[in-house]
């Protein structure tokens, strides 16, 4: 069972645009005018005198075997009915706007109108998303292990997406308390992304440090980059 603290939220209800091209004549000229009309409604939970606006919990259920004592394999189901209740500062917020432009012949005339409107809202519950991880090892040596993993998101919820990610990773070991990692996957929400990671593992304490790019084999043409880091004590 996990505990989560929710720092700070915004949920897009309703939202929708309109774009519309036309040309008109005016005094033997023509004008091509864009209209556009913008709309949005969401709620939100943002921190105030305090680090945490709500909180939840979430379950996740997990089954492990092992074959010809080389084969691990696992299976994860993970955030089942997970959820954070948001009930510190929570606001419900609506905007819309109306614009025109004279492409051609400006006459610098604002024709835009915008309409924002906040007001208190009562809690509300946004829903975890909730995946299905079936994962394997094989210890090829003793100081080095491959893995594969596959992830398939169960809902949609917070920008989760039902294409599945695939995963193949190794861990090797120069020395025994020194693992150097690498790994990448495709599909999913983020597509290809390549991961390399190292840390220290001793008898009563672990660190772990990894480092991933979205899209890219190198930082600098990554369109997006991950950095994730643990530490146990382990008695």
């Amino acid at each position: 069972m996990s505990y989560y603290a929710g720092i700070g939220v915004v949920e897009i209800l309703d939202s929708d645009l309109l774009v519309q091209n036309s040309n008109k004549s005016g005094s033997g000229t023509d004008n091509e005018v864009l209209y556009m009309k913008r709309r949005i409604k969401a709620r939100t939970a943002t921190p105030e005198n305090s680090l945490s606006t709500g909180g939840g919990f979430g379950v996740d259920l997990s089954a492990s075997a092992v074959y010809d004592k080389d084969w691990h394999f696992s299976v994860l189901v993970e955030n089942l009915f997970a959820s954070i209740d948001w009930d510190t500062n929570t606001e419900l917020f609506e905007s819309s706007q109306k614009d025109s432009v004279y492409i051609y012949n400006n006459d610098g005339v604002d024709r835009s109108s915008e309409t924002d409107t906040t007001m208190a809202a009562g809690s509300f519950s946004t829903p975890l998303p909730v995946n299905l991880l079936i994962g394997a090892h094989y210890q090829l040596l003793d100081n080095l292990t491959l893995m594969a993993q596959w992830k398939q998101g169960l809902s949609k919820n917070f920008g989760n997406v039902f294409t599945p990610q695939i995963g193949v990773g190794a861990e090797y070991r120069p020395i025994s308390w020194v693992p150097l990692r690498s790994g990448l996957t495709l599909g999913g929400r983020d597509g290809f992304i390549l991961a390399l990671g190292g840390g220290l593992d001793f008898d009563l304490f672990e660190f772990n440090l990894a480092y991933a790019m979205r899209e890219a084999v190198w930082p600098t043409s990554s369109n997006g980059a991950y950095l994730a880091f643990d530490f146990k004590f382990k008695f």
